[in-house]
């Protein structure tokens, strides 16, 4: 699922659209940055040739076919892909921009009502510092809330079953969500986020000042450079213990997006594995060969038309006829200690 910047969804979303393309590819801190799709490709295209068992060269047409599959965009998931990516980049932002909280709103609300003392006297460096990390815990929390909720609520799961519909992954599905779904998450962030900056106004004496890139947390840039676009990927990359108890990873994600009932509800967490592990939702990939996985929404059709992606969820859902069960016949009465006889076995005449 796509990720906002925690002090102001709104800002983000609007200004996505409002600075136009260039701004969207250029921007270090954005979604869809070049610098960030290059920079994953490096990663996935350094463990591909890792992996490697023979010592010949590669070319560079075989890895590129190895890192994008055709089924990415000939598909009709990853056409379906590609249309809703356009879509919550460019034309989404400006439509439910209106929809979401402020962040700072929140903050400035709470903070009116804790008790003000005297503010320690820290360097600026190390409350910075300590402000960065818990806001991006924060985020993290509120990802983890999100994600959890829109696989436990029916009401949330309709809008968000439109993510795991996908049936193939590419990092274009980080983009293959609907818009209602976008706006409650952008309002669980921004309600975590800014109660977390509240509460760290009593020990900075006002809003707390973080490490940015581009007005972004800078450990929300190092995720989106390190691990966001692989996320959706079909690389089975997986941390070492006990490293895959705090970080997500493809493989975990992987795992998430599967159709086997086993690995239902697992793996909500964005960029950390932390929130999964402290409330029990996490599943931790083996390391080795990436297992045979298939992805969708099991038992449902698998639907990739933008209009059913979009609409469908809006629309009630369908009555389904309860076909009534025909009456059993009456058994009749057995006599106590009475038991069928045995059924001969038949024996076919030799040839």
């Amino acid at each position: 699922m796509w990720s906002l910047a925690p002090d102001s969804a709104v800002a983000a979303m609007a200004g996505a659209a409002g600075h136009g393309a260039v701004r969207l590819l250029l921007a270090p801190a954005s979604l869809v940055s070049l610098q960030s799709l290059l920079f994953a490709a490096l990663l996935a295209a350094l463990v591909t040739l890792a992996r490697r068992r023979n010592a010949r060269p590669v070319r560079l047409r075989v890895l590129a076919r190895a890192l994008l599959p055709r089924r990415l965009w000939r598909s009709a998931s990853g056409r379906a892909d590609i249309g809703l990516t356009l879509l919550n980049l460019l034309v989404f932002p400006l439509l439910f921009g209106w929809a979401m909280l402020s962040a700072r709103a929140i903050e400035r609300g709470i903070a009116d009502l804790l008790p003000q003392g005297p503010v320690p006297d820290l360097p600026r460096w190390l409350t910075a510092g300590c402000a960065t990390v818990v806001l991006f815990l924060a985020y993290e929390f509120a990802y983890w809330l999100d994600h959890y909720l829109s696989h436990r609520l029916p009401v949330l799961w309709r809008f968000h079953r439109i993510h795991h519909s996908a049936a193939s992954l590419s990092p274009l599905t980080n983009f293959r969500v609907h818009p209602v779904d976008s706006i409650v998450f952008a309002n669980i962030v921004a309600v975590a986020t800014g109660t977390a900056a509240a509460l760290l106004h009593p020990l900075f004496g006002g809003t707390p000042r973080i490490y940015v890139v581009d007005g972004r947390n800078v450990l929300m840039v190092v995720a989106l450079y390190l691990l966001t676009h692989l996320l959706h990927t079909h690389l089975w990359v997986a941390p070492p213990a006990p490293f895959d108890r705090l970080f997500q990873s493809p493989a975990h994600h992987q795992l998430h997006h599967s159709r086997e009932r086993v690995h239902f509800d697992r793996n909500f967490g964005g960029s950390l594995a932390l929130f999964d592990w402290l409330f029990g939702t996490l599943l931790r990939p083996a390391a080795g060969r990436r297992p045979v996985l298939a992805f969708g929404v099991a038992g449902q059709p698998a639907r990739h038309d933008l209009w059913t992606l979009l609409v469908g969820p809006l629309l009630p859902a369908p009555r389904r006829r309860v076909r009534r069960s025909p009456r059993p016949l009456p058994v009749p009465a057995l006599k106590p200690g009475w038991h069928p006889p045995p059924r001969r076995p038949q024996v076919k005449p030799a040839t």
